[in-house]
């Protein structure tokens, strides 16, 4: 069974859709790729599958994870779920350890915690496997360092050590490279890839399609609180049928000896969660849209295993 969020929507306690309709999808064993600008909703709907969210936001529609709602769990359950079903590897390393503590009595304490080890000494001898796992060199020195004696990079790795602890099932990595120089973010996306191959099923928030062509094997793309086309990663790269689509694949740079192009921008900017839409939310950045754009929200087309939604795609 996947991980599957469906018709999401997130609401703040004077009514204010933080998130409208959100659906992807996340099998074991791929990665897929959650993409769009900031203030599209990515990390809020990511927060929603560990029930991270404050409590006064409003929740509707269903998060799924092996035929358990997580949106229903609460006290030693919720906890459970939280590091043995579904773990979560957030944005900036340095906010993930405490400065006090070594890395790997971090790294190791979810396991204890879980009951996932029998000893100590078992702990420590699992928690040096995962350093590496997860290709930090001279793992048994770096147990015992502190965060502070740790690149950015080698403490995004322990990072996403520290997730595996439990050996769950499914990771969701948010935004884990934006903070790193291209060749650690190089290693960290290949580390990524090599652990979905060996069966773990990642959920990867980016705003990068660089980073989406490196990685993934399937791609939801957002847009102001809905998800506005998903397919395959050779699909949605090779063939986008939303403007928007379109448009952030244009904003990426191509590092290759291919014909030079001129590097595009989209105009405007992500509304504000409190702005309300009748029709399509991109209408007003939009370069094809029509009156009926403003008047109606587009129908999704399905197209075997893809879809969109535009009244006007991209041929």
């Amino acid at each position: 069974m996947p991980l599957e969020v469906k018709d999401l929507e997130v609401s703040t306690f004077n009514g204010t859709k933080l998130v409208k309709k959100v659906f992807w999808k996340v099998n074991r064993g791929e990665i897929s790729a959650i993409v769009g600008e900031s203030g599209s909703g990515k990390s809020i709907s990511a927060l929603t599958v560990l029930n991270l969210l404050p409590e006064n936001l409003k929740v509707s529609g269903k998060v799924i994870v092996d035929k358990i709602e997580p949106l229903k769990l609460k006290g030693k359950e919720l906890l459970s779920f939280r590091w043995e079903k579904v773990a979560f590897v957030f944005q900036d390393p340095n906010s993930s350890f405490n400065p006090l503590l070594q890395v790997g009595e971090q790294v190791i304490e979810p396991m204890i915690y879980h009951g996932k080890v029998s000893s100590k000494e078992e702990a420590v001898r699992r928690g040096i496997e995962l350093l590496e796992l997860c290709q930090v060199p001279n793992p048994r020195e770096r147990f015992f360092s502190y965060p502070h004696h740790l690149s950015g990079g080698l403490k995004q790795r322990c990072a996403v050590a520290m997730a595996l602890s439990c050996s769950p099932s499914y990771l969701i990595a948010d935004e884990p490279t934006t903070a790193l120089d291209a060749t650690v973010q190089k290693k960290i996306l290949m580390l990524l890839k090599e652990l979905s191959l060996n069966g773990l099923g990642i959920a990867l928030i980016t705003h990068d399609f660089g980073v989406v062509e490196e990685v993934a094997d399937k791609v939801f793309v957002m847009y102001a609180g809905y998800t506005v086309e998903w397919g395959s990663k050779e699909e949605v790269l090779n063939s986008p049928k939303h403007p928007y689509t379109k448009g952030l694949i244009e904003c990426t740079p191509k590092l290759s000896k291919a014909k030079k192009r001129k590097l595009k921008a989209i105009p405007g900017s992500v509304p504000e969660p409190s702005k309300e839409f009748k029709g399509c939310p991109f209408y007003p950045r939009c370069f094809k849209a029509k009156e009926i754009c403003k008047e109606e929200f587009p129908p999704y087309t399905l197209l075997d295993g893809r879809g969109y939604a535009c009244f006007f795609p991209e041929p």
